[in-house]
């Protein structure tokens, strides 16, 4: 079956992680996959297989967005599209119809970054073959439930590329430090994460460190605060890098403080590492981490809600913590292995060619 992946632009995101490892995985299944973006855009090249052809229209506008991608979509009909993100949901959708090309988007969000974008992908949902998602949470927002339009839930892969096999775990236990790991971006939450670390070292556990592996558009912002919070001497910014193995080695927690999500990568990663750990009800992680058990949600957003869920982690025991770890890890393997993931994705292409 010829399948193109459609979307705006590769950039390094998780979204964009996600779909490399569909393709490549479906291209395995012997599927003649395509990508197609509207600009050119490089990451993850090193995770792409050989036999997915990436495909890039050089579009300059909106307008020429949508008059590349009819022109690219006429001359070379694809059986299927499959739309990741906004600019390409929305033009993946009206074409497909024009062109009668069955399409699948797949939500990676719980909103679109607006309460007027998400009305419209609401809306044309209705052009969709089929509609999936990563999560619960984006089913319930995104869908429109009042014209029966349904989503299929599919989570993310996993694959522990950045870990390796053996998984060494910190040794010093003299100090308590957490380890965030994402893009410096106002969507996560920092400046309330920053705040609720203050709260954390006020509670009376000074010797304690918060290391930041990422970067963005926030970075200087937040490194000012961490100035004026006095916390210069506890949060270690460490810059962007894909090796999150050596943070989690040096960390006993994870934390992620999201006002939005789909089904984090980072936290994926961090659970399948063995690390207990503390998120904002956003997106998928609700469905993920069950509170108390595998780690814990907070009961909103704000830093007091977030530096009380830090506490109560903190105050269990070492062996407490390791158990609340190897939870989060039997989740990831049993939930996010390959041949799983790409058995839901590839049931659901089967039935679409059947018609």
């Amino acid at each position: 079956m010829k399948i193109s992946f459609f979307i705006g632009v590769m950039h390094t995101g998780g979204a964009e992680r996600q779909l490399i490892y569909v393709a490549n995985n479906l291209a395995e299944l012997g599927h003649n996959v395509k990508i197609v973006t509207l600009k050119n855009g490089q990451a993850y090249e090193s995770l792409l297989s050989s036999e997915v052809q990436v495909v890039n229209l050089s579009s300059t506008s909106s307008l020429s967005g949508i008059i590349k991608t009819y022109s690219y979509f006429r001359k070379n009909k694809s059986d299927l599209i499959v739309c990741f993100l906004y600019h390409a949901t929305l033009i993946g959708r009206i074409l497909g119809t024009v062109l009668r090309i069955p399409v699948i988007t797949s939500y990676r969000n719980t909103s679109y970054g607006g309460y007027w974008r998400d009305v419209i992908i609401r809306l044309t949902s209705l052009l969709d073959t089929k509609t999936l998602s990563n999560s619960q949470k984006a089913e319930e927002r995104l869908c429109l439930k009042c014209l029966n339009k349904s989503v299929d839930v599919i989570p993310n892969y996993f694959f522990p590329d950045n870990l390796g096999c053996a998984l060494t775990h910190k040794q010093d236990k003299s100090s308590f430090d957490w380890c965030y790991v994402g893009r410096l971006a106002p969507q996560k939450n920092l400046e309330q994460l920053l705040y609720a670390f203050k709260e954390f070292c006020n509670s009376g556990t000074a010797n304690t460190k918060l290391y930041i592996l990422g970067s963005g558009p926030e970075e200087d912002k937040l490194k000012k605060l961490s100035a004026k919070l006095n916390l210069e001497d506890k949060l270690v910014f460490l810059g962007h890098s894909y090796d999150v193995r050596t943070t989690f080695e040096k960390s006993d927690a994870f934390i992620l403080p999201s006002l939005r999500e789909g089904m984090p990568n980072a936290l994926m990663e961090a659970m399948y590492f063995g690390l207990p750990s503390v998120v904002t009800p956003a997106g998928a992680t609700p469905e993920m981490i069950q509170d108390g058990a595998n780690g814990y949600v907070s009961n909103g957003f704000s830093y007091k809600h977030i530096a009380d869920s830090m506490l109560k982690l903190y105050s269990l025991d070492d062996n407490a913590r390791k158990s609340m770890g190897s939870l989060a890890q039997q989740y990831i393997k049993f939930n996010c292995s390959t041949s799983h993931i790409t058995s839901l994705w590839n049931n659901i292409i089967i039935n679409i060619s059947k018609g």
